[in-house]
């Protein structure tokens, strides 16, 4: 099952769209899944 898009949060995101010098600890990736019924979930829980 693909995700529907992948975000990138927090502090990585911070430092692509700083233009200075901006450091980050960890990288934070979300992807958003299209649930749309029990079988769906199952297969990304």
């Amino acid at each position: 099952m693909p995700p529907k898009s992948v975000k990138l949060n927090g502090g990585a995101a911070s430092h692509v769209a700083s233009a200075d010098d901006f450091s980050y600890a960890d990288l934070d990736l979300i992807f958003p899944m299209d649930v749309e019924n029990s079988d769906s979930f199952d297969k990304v829980c």
